[in-house]
């Protein structure tokens, strides 16, 4: 049977609007995936997907009819050739797209390689091989991707299976590990499967028998306080379980509990301002309870289960009348409260107030009058005859209780089974004509059970700090649900626990300081090094002893004596180092010759340059030649002699021409 996948209404993996959270496995190739990335070969269902169906399928009637077997076509083979590789191209890559022609394939079988006739020399693939009994070449087919000869008497133009196998059964493989509970309080479902593929069936084999999938009870833990109904948070958040029109999804909607039994576990709701019934397909979270009235057995797919109060699944455990679970009603305490007055005209009047943990709640008028009862929250929220007008019969569901209203005739009536989830006030609205009313109430609760408790805390501190003192126990107040510390007034109803009393600091009062060993000095040479040791208060007469540790006490027990010094200076010495040569200095000439002196740094002390010990500084010197100097500039002859023409001809001589230079420079050789 081939099913459109569209048709089932799954979410795609990943859309937050419908709370599926599996983006994660649409990269890895789930069928449900936003953006196509399953191959012919690589494809799977997410746990959204599982989830969804399991959920789903339930309402899908087609699927539970039997098979008909008239003209049914049997298959004789799981192998089937009928796509070409060109036609799986097509189908992979779209119209356009055949098998890639550009290189030559040794193995066509391996990898699906596609390219566009407008493009034959770009080819792709999406990594998966082509289907199992592609014709890959004349008489050869795709097996476990390779291209493989047939068999030589198969003839495949009759569209037969080239192989014949004998029949395989399938069998099962291991069970899963259990999946995440639907709750994390109360009452929960978890699953977990196995598939049918140790062997698979194959070749016409049958099926493996028995169940695919399996489910226990989880996470039986009480919900935290304060309780709430778990339909009706179901209700409150319909609009992310079910697609409603903007209309319906304005709306409130509250608990409804379906009059059929098989749609129990259907999420049902009310709306209490349009009188709105919604009963959709879809389930109810698994673990949630079936009815008000059998408040044991629990929806699980869709199906209610029959569970006992001791959360063992067919159990024939009940609760007694108080909501106990295999008591016998011993531990239940009935209340009556019998309202009989004159409501004040057009308004609503208190009548009684039933406490949360109520059972078998009974409210009657017993005299007839054109008074009306009412039911509100905490909160004034009347969920029963509110402004002021009196409804038609009904049943309602209110804090976890379902109530079943009947006004007909002159005499009203209430009654729920319970338990409450939280308190309910009853009210009764008055006639603008005054008339008195008789209504009583009656319900069971369990007897109390003790929240608080005293225990035993920490001492006290020791009344004298030497010579022998007293430590008192102390007294806490603890809530048992909650294992919080409260006031002592939530436990001064219970009895108080006998307190112990110890000695303490039974030591003397005499001390006098005592000192440990010095410690290693902090460093080994430098400013900076210091050690120190212990320096404690000891009381006598343990001071005298190797164990005098024991025996310290309050330092202000020693302050008439001075305290020893705690930390001393060591190991100052400056520490031991070596020149060490970082370069010359600068020229001291900028032109022609001058010398340049070796630079030295005191390194290898572990400190600053100060505390540091390397003798006198070495002294080196080494000469310097920088380019000539440009002459001096001649502003004047520097002798008489210079003007004589007789001397001229010495202008060829360095020395005469620096002497002459003014006369020198006249002359023309």
């Amino acid at each position: 049977m081939w099913i459109n996948i569209a048709s089932l209404g799954l979410s795609h993996d990943g859309d937050s609007v419908a709370v599926n959270d599996c983006e994660d496995e649409g990269f890895q190739g789930s069928v449900m995936a936003p953006l196509v990335a399953a191959t012919f070969s690589r494809f799977h269902w997410s746990k959204c997907s599982k989830r969804e169906y399991h959920t789903k399928a339930q309402g899908w009637s087609c699927l539970m009819n039997k098979p008909q077997w008239k003209n049914a076509t049997r298959v004789e083979s799981t192998i089937k050739y009928q796509y070409s590789l060109d036609d799986q191209c097509r189908l992979e890559f779209g119209e356009g797209y055949g098998l890639c022609s550009s290189f030559g394939m040794t193995e066509p079988c391996t990898h699906l390689w596609c390219s566009n006739t407008s493009m034959p020399h770009h080819c792709k693939t999406k990594k998966g091989p082509p289907l199992e009994g592609t014709i890959c070449a004349e008489h050869k087919w795709c097996r476990h991707g390779f291209c493989v000869a047939m068999a030589q008497e198969t003839d495949v133009t009759e569209g037969e299976s080239p192989v014949k196998h004998n029949p395989q059964d399938g069998g099962w493989g291991p069970w899963s590990q259990w999946g995440p509970c639907s709750r994390t309080c109360g009452t929960g479902v978890a699953f977990r499967t196995r598939a049918c593929n140790h062997p698979p069936p194959a070749w016409g084999g049958r099926r493996c028998r028995g169940k695919r999938e399996e489910w226990q009870v989880c996470s039986v833990e009480e919900c935290p306080l304060p309780h709430q109904d778990f339909r009706a948070q179901q209700c409150a958040r319909i609009t992310r379980i079910v697609n409603l029109d903007p209309r319906r999804a304005a709306l409130t909607w509250l608990p409804y509990e379906a009059k059929r039994y098989k749609k129990r576990c259907r999420i049902s709701c009310y709306s209490h301002s349009t009188n709105e019934v919604y009963i959709g397909r879809e389930y109810v979270t698994d673990g949630t309870r079936c009815s008000y009235d059998q408040p044991n057995d629990i929806c699980v797919q869709g199906k209610c289960v029959p569970m006992g109060c001791d959360n063992v699944i067919g159990s024939a455990m009940q609760e007694d009348d108080c909501g106990v679970c295999g008591g016998d009603g011993a531990t239940c305490h009935h209340h009556n409260f019998d309202y009989n007055d004159v409501p004040p005209p057009a308004d609503y009047s208190l009548v009684a107030i039933l406490p949360a943990g109520a059972h078998n709640i009974m409210i009657n008028e017993e005299t007839p009058s054109g008074n009306f009862l009412a039911l509100a929250d905490n909160s004034s929220v009347f969920f029963l005859n509110g402004g002021s007008s009196q409804e038609p019969s009904k049943t309602f569901i209110s804090e976890g209780a379902k109530f079943l209203y009947n006004s007909q005739g002159e005499r009203e009536r209430l009654q729920a089974r319970g338990p409450l989830l939280g308190s309910i006030y009853i009210m009764v609205h008055g006639m603008r004509e005054p008339e008195s009313v008789r209504i009583t109430t009656t319900y069971l609760t369990q007897l109390k059970q003790e929240h608080y408790q005293w225990e035993v805390g920490p001492l006290t501190a020791c009344s004298v700090t030497c010579g022998g003192g007293e430590q008192h126990e102390t007294l806490v107040c603890r809530d048992r649900r909650t294992d919080a510390q409260v006031f002592h007034n939530s436990c001064q109803h219970l009895p108080r626990p006998s307190l112990n009393t110890t000695t303490c600091n039974t030591f003397g009062c005499e001390a006098k300081w005592m000192t440990g060993p010095w410690e290693h000095c902090s460093t080994t040479c430098g400013p900076s090094g210091v050690q120190e040791r212990v320096v404690s208060c000891v009381s006598l007469p343990e001071a005298d002893t190797d164990n005098w540790t024991a025996g310290i006490v309050d330092p202000i027990r020693c302050s008439a004596d001075p305290m020893p010094e705690a930390q001393r200076e060591c190991l100052r010495d400056p520490c031991s180092a070596h020149w060490t040569p970082v370069g010359w200095s600068e020229c001291s000439s900028s032109c022609g010759e001058g010398v340049e002196t070796r630079l030295w740094e005191c390194t290898g002390g572990g400190g600053n340059e100060v505390t540091y010990d390397c003798g006198p500084r070495p002294h080196q010197v080494r000469v310097c030649i920088k380019p000539s100097c440009p002459p001096a500039p001649c502003l004047r002859d520097a002798s008489a002699f210079c003007q004589l023409p007789v001397l001229h001809r010495y202008c060829q001589v360095p020395k005469y021409h620096e002497l002459c230079c003014h006369t020198c420079g006249n002359v023309v050789y």
